[in-house]
């Protein structure tokens, strides 16, 4: 063996150090190696388990994305079913949050049966309140705050101003069958003009037929009545040209008592005014008499019940002059100046008398109506107009006269302006049909605080009805 130097024997005790501290080391490391790779392993599958639980998520989220899509399609499928129904309906179906005044959904029917644009409904609700009637858009707005189903009539005016009436049925919509606050309201709103029209027909023909009634009625007490009338009255009329006779012959024994014996008292007259009055009263007491008897007449022949469709050759100046001696009153009352202005000749039509002066005695007593004080006169006038061969009866008063928007109403069954003193609103719906059974028309011209003026026009010719 080589002698090793000092140095040498260093350098070996120097590496067996490094051995050593590098063996101790590896003795440290190799457990956290072995430790490491276990925390790596468990890490890896961790991994892998939170992988697969995304992918399976995923998976679900993916199959719940599609049914949310398919759900999504077939409500689309199912809204655009539901508007073309709606918009296919004659109502009007509508839903909204009437605290806000939004609307939410109304289908075209409004643009039909309102005159206006669903558009401008959605822009604005009260584009819809505006056009209810003013009388009754109160009660509209009322129910739109209603919790509870709600069910009224009203009226609407169209943009070209028709009136006409609807139907409004509205309920509460709830959000969930736990909440029990209203949120939303909904509606259908139906179109029962005709409805309403017939409605109206029916009362008025129902009226007609006791009006009828009545008028029978009142023919078999005109009758009797006149029967009663007549019966001492024919005493007077018989009785009053003899008492005449008899004056007339005890005339020259009278005349020439008084020239004999001077002025004698005769039920506390002296003879010289009786002799003169005397043939008057006695002439009074006559014409009386047969004014009673054409009064009688006249009311048996208003008042008798005769087939509406009996026309023949009439003259319309002898209507005039019959209705007005029926009126005399009532004239005589209402005004100190009546004014009858007639046609100097015949105006000879076909027509029914009776009916005809039913509509210048309705029309006579509405112009008495009219008027406010007694210096405001009436005219009845008659005239023609050769160009279409037509009479023309104008009744003209210094009246009341009527509002502009009551003008069209006027031969509309039940309205009237007079309810509180009785008014039925058929008067002029009963004459404008029974002058249209004559071929002819009736026309209003009238302004408030200056009188109306109202224009009947009958043709010469026979209706053709007649």
């Amino acid at each position: 063996m080589k002698d090793v130097t000092e140095k040498q024997v260093k350098g070996i005790d120097y590496k067996n150090h490094q051995y050593h501290k590098l063996k101790q080391e590896k003795n440290i490391l190799l457990p956290l190696l072995q430790k490491n790779n276990g925390i790596e392993k468990l890490l890896t599958d961790k991994l892998a388990i939170q992988i697969a639980d995304l992918e399976k998520r995923n998976h679900e989220l993916e199959k719940r994305t599609k049914e949310i899509a398919d759900a999504n399609k077939k409500l689309i499928i199912n809204e655009n079913r539901f508007r073309q129904i709606a918009d296919n309906v004659n109502d009007i179906f509508w839903i909204g949050d009437m605290t806000n005044r939004v609307l939410f959904f109304i289908n075209k029917a409004v643009e039909s049966i309102f005159g206006i644009s669903a558009d401008s409904v959605y822009e604005n609700f009260d584009t819809l309140i505006n056009a209810v009637h003013n009388e009754d858009r109160n009660r509209f707005i009322e129910s739109l705050s209603s919790k509870s189903p709600v069910n009224i009539e009203y009226r609407i005016i169209k943009p070209d101003g028709e009136i006409r009436w609807l139907r409004s049925k509205q309920f509460p919509v709830k959000e969930n069958s736990c909440n029990q606050d209203s949120v939303h309201i909904a509606g259908i709103i139906t179109d029962i003009t005709e409805y309403k029209n017939a409605e109206q027909r029916s009362k008025y023909q129902q009226q007609q037929l006791i009006e009828a009634d009545r008028m029978a009625s009142l023919g078999v007490l005109v009758s009797g009545v006149a029967h009663e009338i007549n019966n001492p009255n024919n005493f007077i009329s018989l009785n009053a040209p003899m008492l005449l006779e008899i004056f007339k012959d005890i005339l020259p024994i009278l005349e020439w008592y008084y020239k004999e014996y001077g002025n004698f008292i005769i039920a506390g007259i002296s003879y010289p005014q009786i002799a003169s009055d005397i043939i008057s009263l006695i002439n009074g007491i006559d014409k009386g008499s047969k004014r009673i008897k054409k009064i009688v007449a006249d009311l048996k022949n208003y008042a008798r019940h005769d087939d509406k469709n009996i026309f023949c050759e009439i003259d319309i100046n002898k209507v005039v002059k019959s209705s007005i001696v029926l009126m005399k009153s009532m004239l005589r009352k209402k005004t100190n100046i009546f004014q009858m202005k007639l046609y100097p000749e015949p105006l000879t039509i076909y027509g029914n008398f009776n009916r005809l002066e039913q509509v210048l005695i309705n029309l006579l007593q509405n112009a008495c109506d009219s008027l406010t004080s007694n210096t405001q006169g009436i005219i009845i006038s008659t005239s023609i107009q050769p160009d279409n061969h037509s009479v023309i009866i104008t009744i003209s008063d210094q009246g009341c006269g009527i509002k502009p928007e009551h003008i069209s109403k006027l031969t509309d069954p039940f309205f009237t302006t007079k309810r509180d003193i009785g008014g039925t609103g058929l008067g002029l719906p009963i004459s404008a049909g029974i002058i249209k059974d004559h071929g002819g028309e009736i026309s209003f011209n009238s302004k408030p605080g200056a009188g109306t003026t109202v224009t009947v026009i009958i043709p010469w010719r026979k209706p053709d009805n007649a």
